[in-house]
């Protein structure tokens, strides 16, 4: 799980990791495991791209299945 919270930090299996960091480290779980799927989490309030930049370094580190994980929405909430 790659997760990225309110302050735009990375977080990857609850760790704390850079952006720069994010390429390499997947790509060691990739060779561990060649089915590997990254789920992705962000806050809400978390820019497009700064997500976007995180997917583009799991897909750096050779894993292509990414699943984006959405909080739904309190239908009491409006």
């Amino acid at each position: 799980t790659l997760s990225i919270n309110t302050q735009q930090e990375y977080f990857l299996d609850q760790k704390p990791i850079s952006i720069a960091d994010i390429k390499s480290q997947i790509a060691a779980q990739v060779q561990n495991n060649s089915k590997l799927q990254v789920v992705v989490q962000a806050d809400r309030h978390v820019p497009y791209f700064v997500v976007l930049a995180a997917l583009d370094e799991v897909r750096l580190g050779g894993c292509y299945d990414l699943v984006l994980e959405a909080e739904k929405k309190n239908s009491d909430a409006r």
